[in-house]
């Protein structure tokens, strides 16, 4: 994990040039497509497949007993799950272990409960494998914080490179700001006048320290969630369905609004993280985003609960 850490931490430390339009955007496209994603891809996996043959993981939390209880929460489906033991693994390698790593599979997609074979090993070092009902991406979250409301539910995605420090980050967090959920990585809505701009025309990946009902968590590069700081409606798989079947975050956003529960960040991660292999082959990020059905889905969830944001600008 030392050079994903080095690397990262040089990745991280310089400014993400978005600011410069087009051709800052350019720049940390070339940092990721031809520099991190491809020394990541051919070492990271080698690395932990040594890791895995020697036995050498000690993925979970282990020994004296802590009063808090941290719970890792992940899915995948057929078309990732080839790959997405290597996202587990940098998990299994963190500076604070988690006290559970579950990955939560459709019982549809996976009828005979078939796994790969890398994923079967990684049980041997704690991670554990539950079948549950297809609800797309609200699965990393849905069951987990609600088999599990006394403890802290950090959601990952299954396609991403994580430094060693993501859940300690997300720990120090929450540590000053107990009563937010707190996120590696945030997004800032922007409005013109008493309108929403479109999803892609937002502040994205932004530092700031202040919380916020405008900051826009992205679960998938970590964000830690708890039962008691979300209302019933989120466990509504009815209107899950109706409303935002195809953004967890989306949902998320508008529960975090329906309880009073403010969204903080901070400065440590101010770019996207380094994707895996081939796992954008098949991404709701082309449809959500390139294709505005992020947008589509904000307003429905909008325009149900009758949310406008001008009702809370901090």
């Amino acid at each position: 994990m030392r050079l994903i850490n080095y690397l990262y931490k040089l990745y991280f430390i310089l400014p993400n040039f978005s600011f410069l339009g087009k051709f800052g955007k350019g720049i940390n496209r070339f940092l990721d497509l031809y520099v991190l994603r491809p020394i990541f891809n051919l070492y990271v996996p080698k690395y932990f497949d040594r890791q895995m043959s020697n036995n050498n993981v000690n993925g979970i939390h282990k020994g004296v007993i802590r009063r808090e209880k941290y719970i890792v929460s992940m899915t995948s489906f057929p078309e990732r799950i080839d790959e997405s033991w290597i996202s587990i693994m940098c998990l299994m390698n963190q500076t604070i272990k988690p006290d559970k790593i579950i990955l939560w599979l459709a019982n549809s997609q996976f009828e005979r409960k078939i796994i790969p074979k890398k994923i079967h090993q990684l049980k041997n070092f704690g991670l554990e494998v539950k079948f549950c009902d297809d609800l797309r991406s609200h699965k990393k979250y849905f069951y987990s914080v609600q088999e599990f409301k006394d403890s802290f539910i950090f959601t990952f995605d299954d396609d991403l490179f994580y430094d060693s420090y993501v859940i300690e980050n997300l720990i120090s967090l929450k540590k000053k700001h107990p009563n937010c959920v707190v996120a590696n990585r945030c997004h800032k809505m922007r409005m013109r006048g008493s309108d929403l701009l479109p999803y892609n025309k937002w502040h994205h990946n932004v530092s700031e320290s202040k919380p916020s009902f405008k900051l826009f968590h992205t679960s998938g590069a970590g964000t830690i969630l708890e039962n008691k700081l979300l209302v019933e409606t989120t466990f509504n798989k009815d209107l899950i369905k109706a409303l935002s079947f195809n953004s967890d975050d989306v949902w998320l956003k508008m529960m975090c609004i329906k309880s009073s529960t403010k969204t903080v960040t901070n400065s440590r991660y101010n770019k996207d993280f380094i994707t895996v292999g081939s796992t954008q082959k098949v991404s709701l990020v082309k449809s959500n985003t390139k294709k505005g059905m992020k947008d589509v889905q904000l307003l429905k969830v909008f325009d149900y609960f009758n949310y406008k944001l001008t009702d809370n600008l901090n």
